[in-house]
């Protein structure tokens, strides 16, 4: 943001929904390459709701074998999280940008043959 700043201002809704589209797409499609038990991080330069969880709730809602990756008590991570573990913050004091991400885990799925 800080070498775009007006960035912000020439965001109409249309702009942002397209965005939040194209963001689900991408997350969606990456999702495919994480080994079981692996991460995957979405992160965005923006606190919009729809761009940040307007796109996480439906991919886990839609994807049920992925989960939110919780911080450890002691991690620095944690300082940033709300109750739900998605987290937001400042990236620097000196760019002035914000910054939202979500990690989340591929759940491995044990299959009991009989």
């Amino acid at each position: 943001m800080h070498r775009h700043a007006d960035a912000r201002w020439r965001q109409t809704p249309k702009s942002v929904q397209e965005l939040s589209l194209l963001q689900a797409e991408l997350l969606s499609q990456t999702s495919t390459y994480v080994k079981l038990g692996g991460i995957l991080v979405y992160a965005t330069c923006t606190l919009h709701p729809l761009e940040n969880e307007g796109v996480i709730q439906p991919f886990l809602a839609q994807h049920p074998n992925w989960q939110v990756d919780l911080p450890l008590p002691d991690s620095t991570r944690r300082c940033f999280c709300d109750p739900r573990r998605l987290c937001q913050g400042i990236a620097s004091s000196t760019l002035n940008g914000w910054f939202f991400y979500g990690a989340f885990k591929k759940k491995i799925i044990k299959l009991i043959l009989l």
